[in-house]
């Protein structure tokens, strides 16, 4: 099985940050848990925001000639709800100031969502139900 990254960040807006030379510089912590998930997490309390990005090391490179899409594929079903969560509540994710996205290269499909710090737990829970009860979907 592919390992799966999991990236957490709280953030308050990492553009202007990058831009400006008085950047912090946020201690970043690794967790490995037992099913093998990789958790990187970093931690700004001046924060207002939250980012997830849920890592798949899995892409274009995984297909084989001619059968090719599927990863592009299933970025897309994941969009379209699970076993717990209807397509409409998956939109409803974004009433409360998140937004949402995937995408997929040769070797990576991420999935990542931004809202108020508060509904940090919210995320983190939508992002694992997507990976977890696609299939009953």
């Amino acid at each position: 099985m592919r390992t799966l990254l999991a990236l957490v960040i709280t953030c308050s807006a990492l553009a202007a940050q990058a831009a400006s030379p008085a950047t912090p510089q946020l201690p970043v912590e690794t967790v490995v848990l037992p099913n093998g998930l990789t958790v990187l997490y970093a931690e700004d309390h001046h924060a207002s925001r939250v980012a997830v990005d849920l890592a798949f090391h899995v892409g274009s490179a995984e297909q084989r000639a001619g059968r090719s899409g599927f990863a592009h594929l299933f970025e897309h079903i994941l969009f379209a709800g699970t076993g717990h969560i209807a397509k409409s509540e998956v939109d409803l994710v974004s009433e409360d100031g998140v937004i949402q996205d995937g995408w997929t290269s040769f070797d990576e499909t991420h999935y990542w969502l931004n809202g108020p710090s508060n509904t940090l737990e919210r995320l983190l829970w939508v992002e694992a139900d997507r990976a977890g009860f696609l299939l009953p979907r």
